[in-house]
């Protein structure tokens, strides 16, 4: 099983990963980067889904690299 999180901040984006993934995967979705934060932290998932959102997007990617989130974005 792998622990998969999305942060985006429009949940079809969550919805239609777990249309196109495996059951036997759990996912994790998040509509913010700080509570995406907490929850890399908190789980320790297998990977990370940031959405290219207005909010989100490389700025996103750049703060969870910067807080030494320690597996794929």
């Amino acid at each position: 099983m792998n622990v998969l999180l999305v942060v985006a901040e429009d949940r079809a984006v969550c919805e239609s990963l777990r249309a196109a993934l495996p059951e036997s995967d759990l996912l994790l979705f998040e509509n913010g980067l700080s509570q995406g934060l907490r929850r890399m932290i908190s789980l320790k998932p297998d990977a990370v889904i940031v959405d290219d959102g207005p909010q989100l997007g490389t700025g996103a990617v750049v703060r969870s690299a910067l807080s030494y989130i320690d597996y794929p974005v």
